[in-house]
């Protein structure tokens, strides 16, 4: 009868309880072993009755050319992407760092992320904090590293991923750079902020309070 276990790292046999015996009187035991009976890595393999010299076995005229098959099936082990990471907001789309990060493996199998194994699940400009997944190209370099250490003992399942990247709002003073016109009763000066990117102003963005002989400019927006 077929039969085997899921892959453990052990080596695994089909049990003398595999094999059935019929037509023998009493309580007699049939002399016979089971060839090519042992596995450990994931696949099949032909197991056969081989008799052996035994009294009891002259006594009859056995079959003994059944087969069975020795099936040892991959074990699931799931590969996980976790860590952090914190970088300061630059006003560009930011992409995780791998060395901030790493995924769980198999006993035996090693492999070092690269930028291109992981990616923002989404955003990654302003400030907020952002899950980090594999990408595609990601999970098959992983699965081929996986296979190449151990054949095909696993059956990879990629697990949600725990990792983060986070962005912190950047340090900066607002300062306004005032400008010049010559007065016509309507125009007002270009005005700019330093924020810490330079913003350019236009009318709304702020008011002009007339003084004597020179003009306050206070800022009305943010």
């Amino acid at each position: 009868e077929d039969g085997g276990s899921q892959y453990d790292g052990s080596s695994h046999s089909l049990p003398n309880s595999n094999v059935t015996i019929t037509g023998v009187i009493g309580d007699e035991q049939l002399g016979y072993s089971l060839t090519n009976n042992a596995r450990t890595d994931a696949g099949s393999q032909t197991v056969s009755i081989v008799l052996t010299d035994s009294a009891v076995n002259d006594n009859y005229n056995i079959d003994a050319t059944d087969t069975a098959q020795l099936t040892i099936t991959p074990a699931d082990t799931t590969v996980t992407l976790s860590g952090s990471e914190s970088e300061i907001y630059n006003g560009s789309q930011q992409k995780p760092d791998a060395s901030h990060y790493s995924v769980t493996l198999p006993t035996g199998v090693k492999y070092t992320l690269t930028n291109d194994d992981i990616q923002l699940a989404s955003g990654g400009t302003d400030v907020d904090t952002y899950q980090v997944q594999l990408s595609t190209a990601g999970e098959k370099n992983i699965q081929a590293a996986i296979t190449a250490a151990t054949g095909t003992n696993y059956k990879v399942i990629f697990g949600e991923p725990t990792g983060s990247f986070e962005i912190t709002p950047a340090a900066g003073s607002v300062t306004l750079n005032g400008g010049s016109k010559t007065y016509d009763g309507v125009t007002v000066p270009d005005l700019t902020i330093d924020a810490p990117v330079k913003v350019a102003l236009e009318q709304g963005d702020y008011t002009v309070t007339p003084v004597t002989g020179t003009a306050d400019l206070k800022g009305a927006g943010t």
